[in-house]
């Protein structure tokens, strides 16, 4: 049987919700996604912050693929490693069928991706934020993908953000 965030820390839903805390469940993805593009306007400190780790990520993909001659060179390698992104265990974020296990962004799909990409650089587009709409560059990356792409770039401000919430709700009834 599935359990919800509120009863498995012992408090009620109304804590949980005027604290600004979702109340999803601990074993099931809540068919929720981290949409990249709301984390410029986000408000939260640690949003806005992730925004520019978000950013500063894809400026380094951005050239190392614009440097590479070859993605079997060092930097076409490292481009393609970063962006292999395996799902974030236990964030129950994302569209699972069964459960909190998904796929994420595996080292085909990073490849595939990547020889996208370089193509568009090659082109001449010189701008990294083309990574900011990686679903349209690459088929098989929807929102569930680009969540799990933007919560691993982002996760350690996703931390913060959950701790200073839970200390300034403090979980009383």
């Amino acid at each position: 049987m599935s359990i919800k965030i509120s009863e498995e820390l012992g408090v009620s839903e109304k804590t949980l919700s005027k604290a600004g805390i979702f109340n999803g469940f601990i074993d099931i993805d809540s068919r929720l996604y981290i949409d990249p593009l709301l984390l410029k306007t986000s408000k939260e400190p640690e949003m806005q912050e992730a925004h520019k780790s978000f950013k500063t990520y894809f400026e380094k993909v951005f050239l190392l693929l614009k440097h590479s001659k070859d993605l079997n060179d060092a930097l076409g390698r490292k481009a393609i490693d970063l962006l292999t992104f395996p799902e974030i265990p236990l964030i129950g974020l994302g569209y699972s069928a069964d459960g909190i296990q998904g796929s994420g962004i595996g080292p085909e799909l990073a490849q595939n991706l990547t020889v996208t990409a370089k193509q568009i650089i090659d082109a001449g587009i010189n701008e990294p934020t083309i990574f900011e709409l990686v679903g349209l560059l690459e088929e098989g990356i929807g929102p569930d993908r680009i969540s799990d792409m933007t919560a691993s770039i982002i996760f350690g401000h996703l931390l913060k953000y959950s701790e200073r919430l839970a200390k300034k709700s403090t979980l009383k009834q």
